[in-house]
This record gives structure tokens, C-alpha cells and sequence, in this order.
């Protein structure tokens, strides 16, 4: 792997800690919504919560750094805030509030692929275990589209892993049978 990929994986993974981060923290914290950007910001700072820029560096979050990642914190927030179902058998039956998941040693169950059926972003959890999913099994991208029944063409899945872009309902019910069918 060259050092152009390691970096941009270096900088994935940091902007996925920040967004853990915040969206811990806002869990926790009421009536955040209320709040403009630079309360936000400064409220962040306050409870020891800093901007992770680099391995050395971490300077306060600034309003308009805190603008850019907020999508992703609000899709971070919806994966807390949704129901985790342990099903140690298979899927969960469909409803739109449960979630699909899978025991894990600790006796905790991770939220995998929600069952909303409206486009939206994928969460870091929901990332995080489709690359699971890869590595586990030894999945390329293009076999990955192929188990999920589209094209091998199609970059939607994997622009959405690296961006906070919109993923197609038919797409997002498609990865939760992936999820059921592909054990980790």
C-alpha cells in the first residue's frame, strides 16, 4: 500500500474517532440542538473534547470544522439512539425500529444495518462491519456487489464508505442480508 492510501486511511479513521467522540458526548448532553455552533464548539472544548488533527495535535473544535462533520455525528447519534435486538438465531423480523445484530463475546451486541427503508448514510458502525465482513471472509469490492445483487460497475456502496453520501434503500436492505448471511 502506497503512502498516499495509508494517509488517506490515517485520516478516515481520525475523522471516525472525532465523530465517536462527539456524538458520545451529545448523546449524553440534552437539548444540544438548541445550542448555535459556537456554544457547540465551545461546549465541546469544556468537556475536554478536542479536534484530533494529527497523532501530536489537538487543538479545540472550531464552529465550521464542527459544521463539516455533523452529518456523520447526527447518523452516529441515530445508531446510538436505535434499539439493539440480540438475535443469536438469524435476522430479526422487519420492523422499522428494530435493528440486526449479532451477539458478540462480551455479551453486547453491536447495531449492524438498521431496517429503515429510506436513503441515508451509512453509520461508522455500519461501516466498520461491512469491512469486517471483507476481511473476515476475504471479500474484494466487486464481490461484495456481486453477494449484494448489483453491478460490479456500481460505486455508490463504496463512495458512501468514504463520504457522507446517501445509500439507496434497496441497497441498504441488500447489506443487512449480507450482514445476516455472512457471520463474523
Amino acid at each position: 500500500m502506497d503512502a498516499r492510501h495509508q494517509g488517506s486511511d490515517a485520516n478516515q479513521a481520525r475523522r471516525d474517532r472525532n465523530t465517536r467522540a462527539i456524538a458520545r458526548h451529545w448523546f449524553e448532553t440534552p437539548g444540544f440542538e438548541k445550542l448555535t455552533w459556537d456554544k457547540r464548539a465551545e461546549a465541546l472544548s469544556v468537556a475536554g473534547i478536542l479536534n484530533e488533527k494529527s497523532k501530536l495535535e489537538r487543538k479545540p473544535w472550531s464552529p465550521d470544522a464542527l459544521r463539516k462533520l455533523w452529518s456523520r455525528v447526527m447518523n452516529e447519534l441515530t445508531a446510538l439512539r436505535t434499539p439493539v435486538v440480540a438475535n443469536v438465531a438469524g435476522p430479526v423480523a422487519s420492523s422499522s425500529t428494530t435493528a440486526i445484530s449479532l451477539p458478540t463475546s462480551l455479551g453486547v451486541a453491536p447495531p449492524l444495518f438498521s431496517n429503515d427503508l429510506e436513503a441515508r448514510g451509512l453509520t461508522t458502525a455500519e461501516r466498520e462491519r461491512l469491512q469486517k465482513i471483507m476481511s473476515v471472509h476475504r471479500l474484494s469490492q466487486s464481490a461484495v456487489m456481486d453477494k449484494l445483487g448489483f453491478g460490479r460497475l456500481d460505486a455508490s456502496l463504496w463512495s458512501a464508505m468514504r463520504r457522507p453520501w446517501r445509500v439507496r434503500p434497496e441497497m441498504l436492505k441488500a447489506l443487512q442480508g449480507l450482514a445476516a448471511s455472512c457471520p463474523v
